[in-house]
């Protein structure tokens, strides 16, 4: 069985070391480098090819917060694993494929980044079913996560509250993401907004 590989991006040493120990347990997890900063990291992922970081999000400035898969956008298909141990806004955390936490145990750690990996090939296997998004399907999730209701972007884009629905009903069919926060990230990972337009 392949072993998944893990780039750990973590300041603090003794959570560094008392995290390498509990991976040597794992059967299905390997760390197989680690950096105290995101700086540090993406020479890092190049060089060791990791499936997943493990990253405390204190790493992460204030103002890039809101963007945090767009540090990894040469990297598609890595997962992303949060590190938690304080509190983080749930708009931060729901950024992250999965989120460990500072208290779980190894089985919990495997079991999590297992849960991550399956929800990640659904959506992977998704977008290769011919889901594409439409121009005008993009054009209103981009006025959907800037916060529009139905009625503002049918006027918006001069089309019926009835095409609104229809348009946003595809977009959840074709993206398989439900919820206002998971189109966000969506749609900053395919470049239909930036970041600059939700802050």
């Amino acid at each position: 069985m392949k072993r998944a590989k893990i780039l750990v991006i973590e300041p603090s040493e003794m959570l560094l070391q008392g995290l390498q120990a509990m991976l040597r347990q794992s059967n299905t997890l390997d760390m197989v480098g680690h950096c105290s900063c995101i700086a540090q990291a993406l020479p890092l992922l190049t060089r060791y090819k990791a499936d997943i970081v493990l990253v405390n999000p204190t790493c992460f400035n204030q103002q890039d917060i809101i963007g945090i898969r767009s540090y990894f956008q040469e990297f598609p298909s890595l997962l992303l694993a949060a590190l938690r141990y304080a509190y983080f806004p749930q708009n931060i955390i729901n950024q992250f494929d999965c989120c460990i936490d500072i208290d779980d145990s190894i089985n919990n750690i495997e079991f999590k980044i297992n849960q991550a990996c399956q929800n990640r090939n659904i959506i992977q296997s998704g977008d290769a079913a011919n889901s594409e998004l439409t121009k005008k399907e993009k054009e209103v999730l981009a006025l959907i996560v800037k916060g529009k209701m139905n009625k503002e972007i049918a006027e918006e884009l001069h089309l019926s509250i009835h095409t609104i629905i229809s348009h946003r009903k595809n977009i959840s069919k074709k993206t398989d993401i439900k919820s206002i926060s998971g189109l966000t990230i969506y749609a900053l990972l395919h470049n239909i907004i930036q970041k600059e337009d939700i802050l």
